[in-house]
């Protein structure tokens, strides 16, 4: 029983210490657009929770959208990239 766990780590290993397989340069410039834009997104959202934003409505689905994306790893570390520079 103690092998059968053993042999699932090694595994679980092994599946970590896979490299990624090389993206193109046109997958690149891909991914530097879509974290652009969802910087933009992020960005736009956060002015909606502004106190000079008069429309609620537009608030309360900033707020419900911001916290599914802040659910998400990748998007949480926007926000606090650069000493929280979209919450200051």
């Amino acid at each position: 029983m103690n092998s059968n766990n053993q042999s699932s780590d090694d595994e679980d290993n092994k599946k970590e210490e896979e490299p990624e397989t090389p993206i193109s340069e046109e997958q690149r410039k891909m991914k530097k657009i879509l974290l652009e834009k969802k910087t933009s997104v992020i960005k736009q959202l956060i002015e909606g929770l502004s106190h000079r934003n008069s429309d609620i409505e537009a608030s309360l689905n900033s707020v419900a959208v911001l916290t599914e994306l802040i659910e998400i790893d990748s998007t949480f570390e926007l926000f606090f990239a650069k000493d929280a520079a979209f919450i200051s």
